[in-house]
């Protein structure tokens, strides 16, 4: 930039565009039959049962998908600082979905999907630059910092009128809305019941004042969750379930590679992570899989469990409840809770490189154009907030394969290479 004895660069990016997603349904344009494997026997002869796919939707169209972003680029101080800096943000409309609200309950045919449905995504994505020197020692940082998180625009869903209603009704549809509608909520809420630890004494399961099983307490046993009665009725229901999680897919996203060189010395790493998720353990991984009769639980499973004395109640408390007859978790607390759920974050030295280049006139003597003697290791080092489960499992991996939990999940492999690399 002229005039400007710091600044050599300074750029600014806008864009738009508007794209349509065709990876929706291909024939509900068209109506037609369907087929069914079972069938009626006339006058002793079978005849296939066929029955109407429903009604078809001949204005069916592709989602539409709105994207504007928003960029500033600059450089300092001839390279010493540099950044780049987008703001995003992504639009999806038209999106299928079958009508719900409006529609009366005796209407006679399957209706077809509409266009009816929007979400949002937005976000950051940031990248700093630096680089400089101190003495013989040169060296190179660059952090990167991402958000992103979307919401339910509009959403076709059953929303509960609190305006022109009863006071009474209108509490409970106001309630009722909380809990179960989508729209204009971020896309990653998990719901579950808030935990203040479990019952330890037979004693404050007879004196507690909240209701949990809906049966006065009848059938809770020592070891089981105290969840929180948050509307204050002295009842457990859905009405006391709040947000517990953000969900798998991490909302932050951090990493800052460095370089450092020092005459014939050389240092990379790579440190990465992530924040702004939740990680769910159960199965074999979870506090309660010492009471499983097939599954084989982890040996901190154990060294976690409470264990109780010979009038029922624990007399050593530890993390987890425990060991139960019920084949895992007891019903009452086999539901969405806070207690098995950790909101996680992870930071990773990922690779790490570090090398030495023997010097010129060595190489020479041998004929060879370079010689590098190196060390390198991945996943080496990580620090994260899992507590018990740390080190067990990785924060990187919020679920497993098949469909299961942490715990049918494979780790990272750390990793540690030495070597030569020579140039002819």
């Amino acid at each position: 930039m002229q005039g400007s004895s710091s600044w050599n660069n300074l750029k600014l990016r806008m864009s738009y565009g508007v794209m349509g997603n065709d990876g929706v349904s291909n024939f509900d344009y068209l109506t037609g039959y369907n087929i069914s494997s079972g069938f009626y026997l006339f006058n002793g002869q079978p005849y296939p049962i066929i029955s109407s796919a429903g009604l078809a939707n001949r204005l069916i169209s592709w989602e539409t998908m709105k994207i504007a972003n928003i960029g500033l680029d600059g450089t300092l101080w001839d390279g010493g600082l540099g950044f780049e800096l987008d703001v995003f943000y992504r639009l999806r409309e038209d999106i299928l979905a079958l009508p719900d609200s409006d529609i009366p309950f005796h209407f006679g045919a399957s209706l077809p999907r509409t266009n009816l449905n929007s979400r949002d995504n937005r976000g950051f994505d940031l990248m700093l630059k630096h680089k400089g020197k101190i003495g013989n020692l040169s060296y190179s940082i660059n952090p990167m910092v991402s958000y992103s998180r979307g919401k339910f625009v509009k959403w076709e869903e059953n929303i509960l009128p609190t305006v022109g209603v009863d006071e009474a009704t209108a509490l409970a549809n106001a309630e009722y809305n909380r809990r179960y509608v989508l729209t204009g909520n971020w896309d990653d809420r998990q719901w579950g019941y808030e935990t203040n630890g479990f019952f330890t004494k037979q004693a404050d399961i007879d004196n507690h004042p909240v209701d949990i099983d809906g049966a006065g307490n009848a059938t809770m046993i020592v070891g089981n969750l105290i969840k929180v009665d948050q509307n204050g009725d002295n009842l457990i229901d859905w009405r006391d379930q709040v947000v517990i999680g953000q969900g798998g897919l991490p909302k932050w996203n951090y990493s800052t590679n460095m370089s450092f060189k020092l005459k014939n010395w050389s240092l990379d790493m790579l440190w990465q992570g992530a924040t702004g998720y939740s990680i769910t353990f159960g199965g074999s991984s979870g506090p309660w899989s010492h009471s499983g009769h097939q599954s084989v639980a982890k040996v901190f499973a154990f060294e976690n469990r409470s264990t109780l004395a010979a009038n029922g109640d624990i007399d050593i408390l530890r993390k987890f409840p425990p060991v139960f007859t019920t084949g895992g978790a007891p019903e009452i607390d086999n539901t969405a809770s806070d207690f098995n759920r950790v909101d996680a974050m992870y930071v990773r030295l990922k690779t790490i490189n570090l090398a030495y280049n023997l010097n010129k006139s060595f190489t020479d003597r041998l004929g060879l154009d370079s010689v590098q003697l190196y060390v390198a290791a991945s996943n080496i080092l990580t620090f994260d907030n899992l507590g018990v489960y740390s080190g067990f499992y990785d924060p990187e991996i919020v679920s497993g394969t098949a469909g299961g939990g942490v715990d049918r999940a494979y780790p990272n492999n750390k990793t540690v290479t030495t070597g030569i690399r020579i140039g002819f």
